[in-house]
């Protein structure tokens, strides 16, 4: 039987047509306009699903935006404090798992210095040339891919393994534009133990989106 919805008042009798109320609502408002009392009501209903809800509805909200980002519309609350708080709706419909969670904001973490990395590549030449597919790098097509064995998940689950994290268990709080731990020492050792065990290579994007990929998933089997 598929899931049924009750978002302020509102009844919906699947998933899908959640889905759907909620992209044509998007339709509807153009970057950075301001949505209707009843439809910021509906917004903010649905944002009590979001698994990070407590923390994005803190404080007072003035008002729901829609804003253009990677290529689509999504929302912001736009707080009487001035500060705007992003979130993507798809998670109140379909939450990650603890885990997936978990792996998305240690990722997050150390985006600084993956573009650290990435500057440094570049430092003393404006092009690269990736390995796999030998196509010609610049800073703004070139990805960094953590180079194996230690990819990126293999450090995650290191990590977690070492320190004794159960994903069930974590914390977050919003921090600077984006979800965090809230035990900012848990923060501050995955960046140091990261640190330690990444090792950062220029490819294209291509390799790095499918080339790559595969070929972890053949080298684990």
């Amino acid at each position: 039987m598929a899931k049924q919805w009750l978002i302020a008042g509102k009844r919906f009798d699947s998933t899908a047509g959640l889905k759907t109320y909620v992209e044509n609502l998007l339709t509807r408002y153009s970057h950075g306009a301001y949505l209707s009392l009843w439809d910021a009501q509906f917004i903010l209903g649905l944002l009590k699903h979001h698994p990070d809800a407590e923390d994005k509805l803190s404080g007072i909200t003035a008002g729901v935006i829609v804003h253009c980002r990677d290529g689509g519309k999504g929302f912001s609350l736009h707080k009487e404090s001035g500060e705007l708080v992003s979130f993507s709706w798809q998670k109140c419909i379909s939450p990650p798992t603890p885990w997936v969670k978990f792996t998305r904001v240690c990722r997050k973490l150390v985006q600084p210095d993956i573009q650290q990395a990435k500057q440094k590549a570049f430092s003393e030449t404006p092009y690269l040339t990736c390995e796999f597919t030998g196509q010609l790098l610049t800073p703004q097509t070139c990805h960094m891919d953590h180079q194996p064995p230690n990819t990126f998940s293999w450090i995650v689950r290191q990590f977690a393994r070492e320190w004794g994290i159960n994903p069930n268990e974590i914390v977050y709080c919003h921090g600077d534009g984006f979800t965090t731990f809230r035990d900012a020492q848990l923060a501050q050792d995955w960046i140091a133990y990261h640190r330690l065990y990444a090792k950062l290579r220029p490819v294209s994007a291509t390799a790095n989106l499918s080339i790559i990929p595969k070929l972890n998933r053949e080298a684990a089997q």
